[in-house]
């Protein structure tokens, strides 16, 4: 990902946007919560869902606002 948040390569996206991170998106817009309430509604573990949200954060912050 370039400076101004762009993609560069198209794989980056792909990259970034797993199966998992994007049922995380699609959670969190359905019923915002905790990172605990989320992970747990996702039967994920709270560690993996954290580790996805600063990722998400990283290329848009405020996307994943609980």
């Amino acid at each position: 990902m370039s400076e101004n948040g762009s993609f560069e390569d198209p794989g980056e996206v792909l990259r970034l946007l797993t199966t998992a991170r994007l049922a995380l998106l699609r959670t969190i817009k359905e019923r915002p919560g905790s990172i605990t309430d989320v992970a747990e509604r996702l039967h994920r573990e709270r560690s993996a869902v954290k580790r996805d949200v600063d990722e998400l954060e990283k290329v848009r912050p405020g996307a994943c606002r609980t």
